[in-house]
C-alpha cells in the first residue's frame, strides 16, 4: 500500500499592515514506492526508513510552497506549477521535462539535476559536489541565471554558443546559444561568487556537443509527451 504523511502547519504573512494566516500542507513521501502527484502545499520526497528510495512524478497542479528531494530518492517534474523553489539534496535526483518553476532550481550536496524542458523563472544553482545537465528548457529572465559554486559542475548541451566548447574559464559573463532541443538561451552566469575571497570557490560550467544518443532520447521524449497529450 502506498503511503504518504501530511503535516498541516500555519504560516503568518504580513500583508499591507495586516497579518494573514495561511495553512499549508507538508506532504512527505517516504515509503520507497512510486507516486504520481497533482498539486499540494509543500512536497518532500525522501528514502523510506529502511533506506529504499522513493520516486515522485509531479504531473500537474499547483505546489505553492516548493518541492525538495533527499537521500537517494527522485522527483520527476512533468507538469504543474511549482512556486518557492525546487531543490535536490544529498544524493537525490531531480529531472525536469515540463511544468513551470517560478523561483529558482538548485542542486546541493552530491545531488543530480537534469533539465530537458519546462519553463523557468529564476536561476539554476549548483552547490557543493552536485552536477547539473541542461539540454532544453525555456527561461523567462536572462539576469543572474547560472550559478556554479565549490566543486559543482554544470554541463550545457547545445550549439552556436558565444564561448568555445569545453570549460568556461571566465568567472562571470553572458552565455548565448541554442540548447540541444532547439531552445535559445541568453544567460548571465557566475562561477563561485561576485567578489573573490576566502569563500570564493568557483564551480565548473562545461559547454558540450550533444551526443547522438542524447539527441535520440530527446526525440523519444518529445514523442512520448505527444502521445500522452
Amino acid at each position: 500500500m502506498k503511503y504518504r504523511k501530511t503535516v498541516v502547519f500555519t504560516m503568518g504573512v504580513a500583508l499591507a499592515g495586516h497579518c494573514a494566516c495561511l495553512s499549508a500542507a507538508l506532504v512527505v513521501y517516504d515509503d520507497g514506492q512510486t507516486h504520481h502527484v497533482n498539486g499540494g502545499g509543500t512536497i518532500r520526497v525522501q528514502d523510506s526508513p529502511s533506506g529504499i528510495p522513493t520516486t515522485v512524478y509531479i504531473v500537474g497542479g499547483h505546489i505553492p510552497y516548493g518541492a525538495g528531494c533527499w537521500g537517494n530518492s527522485q522527483i520527476n517534474v512533468l507538469g504543474g506549477k511549482i512556486e518557492s523553489s525546487l531543490i535536490a539534496h544529498d544524493n537525490s535526483r531531480i529531472t525536469v521535462s515540463g511544468g513551470y518553476i517560478t523561483n529558482g532550481t538548485r542542486a546541493d550536496d552530491a545531488s543530480h539535476l537534469l533539465i530537458s524542458g519546462g519553463l523557468f523563472h529564476g536561476g539554476i544553482t549548483a552547490m557543493d559536489q552536485s552536477d547539473v545537465e541542461i539540454t532544453g528548457g525555456r527561461f523567462e529572465t536572462d539576469v543572474d541565471m547560472l550559478f556554479a559554486h565549490e566543486q559543482s559542475l554544470i554541463t550545457i548541451y547545445g550549439s552556436d554558443f558565444n564561448y568555445p566548447y569545453g570549460a568556461i574559464t571566465a568567472t562571470s559573463g553572458v552565455l548565448t546559444g541554442t540548447l540541444a532541443n532547439g531552445d535559445t538561451i541568453r544567460w548571465s552566469f557566475n562561477r563561485g561568487g561576485i567578489v573573490p575571497g576566502p569563500y570564493y570557490h568557483p564551480g565548473s560550467i562545461i559547454l558540450a556537443v550533444p551526443e547522438p544518443t542524447t539527441l535520440l532520447l530527446l526525440g523519444l521524449g518529445a514523442v512520448m509527451v505527444r502521445r500522452k497529450c
